[in-house]
């Protein structure tokens, strides 16, 4: 694993601990690895880069050193959270109570809906009807970056705490944002005012020319010692305006200077797609060769030979022991 210039040896396999001579042709060497879940995923950012690579390495007596390299993708993924997570908050001064329902849990692929609710909107004061309308909502999905850099050789040697030997650097990228001004259910007539509102948001862009992935899903790397973490966040603002109503006459409105920005904020879990393989954790005991998928078969007994048996009549007509009469056959 390497991070930042860093590396890690994960696994170390010996092969060929022994010098030994091969025939031409291919020769096979299994090996596999479980990563605990602790281990961090394969990312690419502007600030840091975790990779999992797979080095080989042949000694030839009388050649070069043959080397093999490759990177090994590694990704997470976490099923999506039922059911929807809740949020509800109160916008003081005025009565305004806003209501989410959101999956926290979002892949890069796909959209996903979140629910909107706004409890509140409209109360009376005498005769005058203060209503406030919604008059824009606008969402933004945002990728924060943190990771502490190691200092270079030259500067690593002056510094003498761990501050020194480490610079923390952030970054914030949106990976997609939306405005819209209109769409939403409203009610203003009724003591229950509400409004109602469905919208989908996800990742605008996912790629760049070079097809490289412009996103990262969420990780909190503490354990490698640089404390990178990334996390993503939906933000929502809505822009309502107040306008006064007669209490006998409320679709007669008067419209007002006094507009409020509600702003609301969401961490999300950023993450792959499960695939349609099984889980390590639900995967069969492995089968061997020689034990066949079956419980054993057991062979057939032999067929019973009657001819050499005694009949059963043949007992009764012959006389028993210690009785001199001959015991005659029952008619």
């Amino acid at each position: 694993m390497s991070v930042i210039g860093d590396y890690t040896e994960l696994k170390h396999w010996d092969f060929l601990p022994k010098a030994v001579t091969l025939t031409p042709g291919r020769h096979a060497y299994p090996f596999s690895i479980h990563l605990r879940g602790h281990n961090p995923e394969s990312i690419d950012t502007p600030v840091v880069a975790i990779s999992y690579e797979f080095k080989a390495q042949i000694h030839c007596a009388g050649f070069h050193p043959l080397s093999f390299e490759r990177d090994v993708p590694v990704k997470r993924s976490l099923l999506g959270s039922d059911p929807l997570h809740q949020s509800m908050r109160v916008f003081p001064p005025t009565n305004v109570k806003a209501t989410v329902f959101l999956n926290r849990v979002i892949h890069p692929s796909g959209t996903h809906k979140v629910q909107l609710r706004l409890d509140g909107i409209a109360s009376l004061e005498g005769k005058s009807l203060e209503i406030w309308k919604l008059k824009r909502l606008a969402w933004k999905l945002e990728e924060t970056v943190c990771t502490a850099a190691p200092a270079c050789s030259s500067h690593a040697a002056e510094g003498t705490s761990t501050d020194q030997l480490t610079v923390r650097r952030n970054e914030a990228r949106i990976l997609g944002e939306k405005e819209m001004h209109g769409g939403w259910k409203s009610d203003y007539n009724t003591s229950d005012a509400r409004i109602e509102f469905e919208f989908e948001y996800g990742l605008t862009t996912r790629h760049t020319r070079k097809r490289d992935a412009m996103y990262a899903c969420d990780v909190r790397a503490a354990a490698n010692g640089t404390g990178t973490e990334i996390s993503h966040s939906l933000s929502i603002e809505m822009l309502l305006s107040k306008e006064l109503a007669s209490s006998d006459i409320p679709n007669l409105v008067l419209a007002t200077s006094d507009a409020r920005v509600l702003r609301m904020r969401h961490a999300v879990i950023l993450t792959e797609a499960p695939g349609l393989g099984v889980a390590w954790d639900a995967e069969l005991p492995p089968v061997y060769d020689d034990v066949p998928p079956s419980p054993p078969s057991y062979p057939k007994d032999a067929p019973v030979e009657y001819e050499n048996l005694e009949a059963l009549d043949e007992q009764e007509r012959r006389p028993s022991v210690g009785n001199s009469e001959t015991s005659l056959p029952s008619v």
